[in-house]
């Protein structure tokens, strides 16, 4: 069976760029555990310089795990449902819930999203 982890992700052109961690060194906010960074944070040290655009640009996620009842939420942009599944699967046959939340809208989805203009 594959190792339990917390993550955050971004989905560029069908690509996941999946930054996870195991359960023992995630963060934790009562309950739940969560990957120790956040989405700014990773995009500015990994990405900003290779893709030039925000970190909310683009399609992205997070896994987060709740210890009271041993079920990970799986959040995601309505873009990249495909790509929260193939995540989903890496979770294997752990309990998952898989929900759309408005904080990781793209820049296609935001009615609010402006690019700088």
């Amino acid at each position: 069976m594959s190792e339990p982890f917390v993550a955050l992700y971004f989905v560029i052109d069908g690509k996941i760029l999946l930054h996870k961690c195991r359960l023992e060194n995630a963060e934790h906010y009562g309950n739940l555990k969560n990957y120790p960074r956040s989405h700014v944070d990773v995009w500015e040290k990994h990405y900003l310089k290779l893709y030039g655009k925000d970190f909310d640009y683009y399609p992205r996620g997070r896994v987060i795990y709740n210890k009271a009842t041993d079920i990970f939420t799986i959040y995601y942009d309505p873009c990249c449902v495909k790509e929260a599944r193939h995540i989903r699967m890496l979770l294997g046959n752990r309990t998952c819930e898989m929900l759309t939340d408005k904080q990781y809208t793209c820049h296609m989805c935001s009615d609010f999203y402006d690019e700088g203009d």
